[in-house]
Formats: C-alpha cells, sequence, structure tokens
C-alpha cells in the first residue's frame, strides 16, 4: 500500500483519479491491474524492481482501489443528494461545511468533490472549507485549565488506566497507519481518553478494528510495566519516543511496556497493563488538516459501551427481522433495495424528461441557422434537466438551450451551448440572465451552466427573454 503522506499520499490521489475516470469511462468494478500489468511489461527491462515486485505493487493497487471504489460510491451519492438544493437556491459554489461534511463523514477527499463540482458548472468554497476544519477543531478542543503534565487531569485509578492505554494506542496506531503517525495532543479524565495523532485521512473500519485488537492483546498478555532513568540522549539512542506536550529536563524516565512500546514519559500508570481491563474506541474523526481523534474507554466504561452496542445491535435486529449473524446482509439487502429504487425512479424521471425533451425539439426557433429552444420541464429534478439538454443539443445540432423546472416553490435552470457557438454565447452567461429574473444566480462552463432562483412567477417572462438574448450575440 502506498504510505499516507509525501509521494506516496500523492500517489494515492493519482490511483484515485485513475478509478473515477475509468468509472466514468463506463469502466466497472477493479480494472487498474490491467493496465499496471502493461506498464510493468513495457518497463521492466529499464525497471528490473518492477517485475520484482510485481505481486506487491497489484497487491497494494488493488487494496487502494477496492477502498477507494467504496469511498466514491457513497461520497458521490451524497453528493448527486445535496447538488438539487445547491442548484435550485441559485448558488454556483458548493459551501465549505458541504464539502467537509462529504470529507469527515464519507472520507470524500475534497479534489474530488472539486471536480465534481467543476463537471456540474460549480465552484467548492476552498477558504469555507478551511474554517469548517478550523471550526470543527474549536469546537472539539480539549479543556486545558485542569490538564496535568502529560495530559492527565489527574491521578484516580481510572485515569491511571487510560494513560497506560494511551502508550499502547499511540504504538498500535503506528503499526498500522504507519510509521508517520505522531501523537499531537491528548486529554485523559476518569472516563475517557482524547488522543490526537497525524493521519491525512478518515481511518477505515477495519484499521480501527486492528487497533482494538492490538491493544487488547497486550492487555491481556499482563505485560509489566517498567521504568528506567536515564539522560534524554541516552533514551533517544535506545529508541524511546518523546510525546507531545511532555517536558523533560536533563534525565528522563523511560517507560517500558515489555518489548511493545518504549517512550519518554513522566506521569504515573499501571503496575502490569491486565490492570487496565479492556479497550474499546468510541470515536475518529478530523479536528484539523491531517489530524485526527480518537476517543476510548477502558475498564467498567468499556464494558458499559459494548453492552449498549449490544442493545442497539439486538434492537436493529428486531426491527429488521433478521438474526444478529445475518444483520450486516440483512442491512446490506435493505441499502441494496433502496439504492434500486432509487435509481429506478432516477430513471422513469429521465425517460418521462427523455419523452418530453423529444417534444420540445418542435418549438425551438432557428436564428441564422442556429436552433433556439427556452421552455419548462415540469416534474424534472436538475439531472434530468442537465441530460435532456445533452439529448437536445444532439438532436438539434447547432442550439442554444435553457430548460427549466420548479420543485418547491425553487427554480431550476439548466443552459446548453453547441461547441461551435460557445464563442459568442457562454451558457454561463445565458443562464445567469435568466436566473436573474427569477431571484437567482447561476454560471458554470461555456457549454453547460445550471442555476436556481426563488421566484417561480417570473419563469415564463425569463424563457421568453432568451430568444431575444441569444439574437443579440449571433
Amino acid at each position: 500500500m502506498p504510505p499516507n503522506v509525501g509521494q506516496g499520499y500523492i500517489l494515492r490521489r493519482l490511483i484515485r483519479r485513475a478509478v473515477r475516470h475509468g468509472m466514468k469511462l463506463g469502466l466497472s468494478g477493479e480494472f487498474l491491474t490491467k493496465p499496471a500489468d502493461v506498464v510493468v511489461e513495457l518497463y521492466k527491462d529499464a525497471y528490473p524492481i518492477l517485475q520484482e515486485k510485481k505481486d506487491v505493487i497489484m497487491n497494494g493497487l488493488t487494496q487502494e482501489e477496492g477502498k477507494f471504489l467504496k469511498t466514491l460510491s457513497k461520497g458521490e451519492h451524497e453528493f448527486e443528494k445535496v447538488l438539487p438544493e445547491i442548484t435550485q437556491n441559485g448558488n454556483t459554489v458548493i459551501s465549505g461545511d458541504v464539502a467537509f461534511r462529504l470529507y469527515d463523514t464519507y472520507g470524500f477527499p475534497l479534489e474530488i468533490t472539486e471536480e465534481l463540482a467543476r463537471e456540474n458548472g460549480l465552484q467548492v468554497d476552498r477558504d469555507g472549507f478551511d474554517k469548517a476544519f478550523k471550526k470543527h477543531q474549536e469546537q472539539s478542543k480539549m479543556d486545558s485549565s485542569a490538564v496535568f503534565k502529560g495530559g492527565l487531569a489527574d491521578n484516580t485509578e481510572e485515569t491511571t488506566k487510560l494513560h497506560t492505554a494511551t502508550h499502547l494506542l499511540h504504538k498500535a496506531l503506528r503499526i498500522v497507519l504507519g510509521e508517520h503517525v505522531e501523537q499531537k495532543g491528548s486529554n485523559i479524565t476518569q472516563d475517557r481518553l482524547s488522543f490526537d495523532f497525524s493521519h491525512p485521512e478518515k481511518m477505515t473500519p477495519e484499521e480501527i478494528s486492528r487497533v482494538e485488537k492490538i491493544v487488547n492483546e497486550q492487555i491481556q498478555k499482563d505485560i509489566p510495566v517498567s521504568y528506567t532513568t536515564m539522560t534524554l540522549g541516552e533514551a533517544r539512542e535506545a529508541g524511546a519516543m518523546a510525546l507531545f506536550g511532555e517536558k523533560y529536563g536533563d534525565e528522563a524516565r523511560v517507560l517500558s511496556l515489555g518489548g511493545f512500546s518504549t517512550e519518554l514519559c513522566g506521569g504515573i500508570h499501571v503496575q502490569r497493563t491486565g490492570d487496565i481491563g479492556v479497550f474499546k474506541i468510541i470515536s475518529e474523526g478530523g479536528v484539523a488538516s491531517g489530524i485526527r481523534r480518537i476517543e476510548a474507554v477502558t475498564g467498567e466504561n468499556a464494558l458499559q459501551h459494548i453492552g449498549e452496542t449490544e442493545q442497539q445491535l439486538s434492537r436493529a435486529a428486531e426491527l429488521l427481522r433478521a438474526s444478529r449473524g445475518d444483520l450486516a446482509d440483512k442491512v446490506q439487502q435493505v441499502l441494496d433495495r433502496a439504492r434500486a429504487l432509487e435509481k429506478e425512479l432516477e430513471a422513469i424521471k429521465a425517460r418521462l424528461a427523455s419523452q418530453a425533451g423529444s417534444s420540445l425539439s418542435d418549438q425551438a426557433v432557428e436564428i441564422n441557422g442556429v436552433k433556439v429552444l427556452a421552455a419548462r420541464l415540469d416534474g424534472a429534478d436538475p439531472k434530468s434537466l442537465r441530460d435532456t439538454v445533452d439529448q437536445l443539443k444532439n438532436k438539434l445540432g447547432e442550439a442554444v438551450i435553457v430548460l427549466a423546472t420548479v420543485q418547491d416553490d425553487k427554480v431550476s435552470l439548466v443552459a446548453g451551448v453547441t461547441k461551435g457557438h460557445v464563442g459568442s454565447i457562454k451558457a454561463g452567461e445565458l443562464v445567469n440572465q435568466v436566473a436573474q429574473q427569477v431571484g437567482g444566480r447561476g454560471g458554470g462552463r461555456p457549454d453547460m451552466a445550471m442555476a436556481g432562483g426563488t421566484r417561480p412567477e417570473g419563469l415564463d417572462q425569463a424563457l421568453a427573454s432568451v430568444t431575444e438574448w441569444v439574437q443579440a450575440r449571433l
């Protein structure tokens, strides 16, 4: 797998873009190993390592592709859900809050959101995205007023257990995610630990599960916790890691958890890892660019959390009329059915819009050899409008088209201009002048643009103005 930082992260972005553009070309499933195999064959003489590491390369590529296909499916589905709301309100910019929600909740990379936005004649508010990051970070900030050295709020038994668990967690994260992981802050109370660390993307459920498993394995081994005092230089030579927020003098205490972890730490700890009992991660999320946060519980709090989760699973199984063992499959069936119905509904809308669009072509008027059409397509959604504009452009040949629909008293507009006339007529300018007459605004590419409005009562007059506007520019 390519690493998550530096050149490795750039490689991941290239892989992801290749996956998405392959899907746009009609390729389905995992397909990148086929062109990769060709590349290896072409360059194996110049770069023998390609042949030597071929299996590793193909396995890593398959894993990254499969992982991103899931992320892409969820993210694009959510993007399509928010798109009509954005355009109906007359906006041409996707807010930073929306882009951040796609990133934080669904792991959807910002660059893919920007690419989808461009394809739909929109932009992403990058400054707003950064502000959303900062706002999220501020909302999640720890109360540092009661934090002791090492991030401990007190020295009770429960806090001590959580402190030792934090060291186990740090090491487990480095094992699972990579050596780039570094502690960036921590807060430990009697109820839970909060641990900030460097990592560029949302952890997967599988990664979280692996980290939990590693920590609990070390707890079950009941490893004795030992300390050694040495100079800071000696500690670093011994491989001891220094933690964020800790201050060290000429001499420092080195915490050793068997052969599992060695770190500099001046705080208090349990005598053996088995004293921790049980470790459970309860949340993982972003707090700043490249910084993630894990919250976890131990002992009785962990057992209570697990018990509550068990009750929720039992309730979900009851509602879905499934056994606990079949719950995941049952949920997947329900989701698949819901998505199938959504696609079926979209297909029906598209067919109806296409049929209506075919009849609309007769309404086009010719101006200097260009077919001009401005019409309402009631019952269509914004996506159907875009598809119908594309169909009409193909059918009419040289054409300028504006289609509109009204849903919930909000106007959606799509303008399309065939390639031969984008020099004199810009779809973005056209749709914007129509949108302004219905209380909105819009813009986009020269050949395709969208807009929205809030005054449907002015729509018919706005559409009637299109012919004159076009004629003045031809």
